[in-house]
């Protein structure tokens, strides 16, 4: 049975175009495999690893989410979801869910968190980096994960955003601020953060003030 059809009412945000070096664990792809063209979105792939290189080839490894029951896969996720403001805004600027660290260390999360959870079905999925083409980022909605009173509710990726627009806020923040979210682990963001802005209420401000320059088209500083 597929599971596709749940996954994709469920994107938000539209894509973007991503190069294969810049993957990430907790990314969200689409892509065409060694040529094949059999629908507008061939597969939703969630990456866990990008670094494989045994056997002299790299290789990507992800959940094939079209086997995953969405309700299964949510619960998932909930089970490794962060909550705290400064984390939920990184992945926001990484166009990642709202998951934790452990993401970040392949094989442990695959030992602890997905083969009790998941055990051998069929979801596991490896593709050779070379024959990976026309590579889109999505965004999936996770705001049912959080209560409708969550005051960092407006923190995630929604259907009001463009994907576009949120790379736009990310580029801005690291021009006004010279913090480069793309590149910094979440202990350290955390810690410079702190640092720059005193406070999670002081950092979110300023990123939403960000966000809404980027919406009124005030690309220029």
């Amino acid at each position: 049975m597929s599971y596709f059809n749940a996954y994709y009412s469920k994107l938000v945000g539209g894509y973007t175009k991503i190069s294969k070096l810049k993957l990430q664990p907790g990314h969200l792809v689409s892509f065409n495999y060694s040529g094949e063209r059999n629908r507008k979105i061939t597969r939703l792939v969630f990456i866990l690893n990008t670094h494989d290189t045994r056997g002299g080839t790299r290789l990507v490894h992800g959940m094939n989410l079209e086997n995953i029951n969405f309700t299964t896969f949510m619960r998932f996720i909930k089970r490794i979801l962060v909550d705290d403001t400064i984390t939920l805004i990184k992945r926001k600027y990484e166009i990642k869910g709202p998951i934790g660290s452990a993401i970040d260390r392949p094989l442990t999360f695959y030992t602890r968190h997905l083969k009790p959870r998941f055990g051998e079905s069929d979801y596991y999925r490896t593709y050779k980096i070379g024959l990976i083409t026309n590579l889109k980022l999505w965004a999936l909605d996770y705001s049912g994960l959080f209560n409708k009173t969550d005051e960092n509710l407006n923190l995630l990726i929604s259907s009001k955003q463009k994907i576009s627009n949120i790379i736009s806020e990310r580029n801005a923040f690291k021009d006004i601020f010279d913090i480069d979210t793309m590149k910094l682990k979440d202990r350290k963001y955390k810690q410079l953060i702190l640092q720059r802005f005193g406070s999670e209420e002081v950092f979110k401000k300023s990123v939403l003030e960000i966000n809404e320059m980027i919406l009124n088209g005030e690309e220029e500083i």
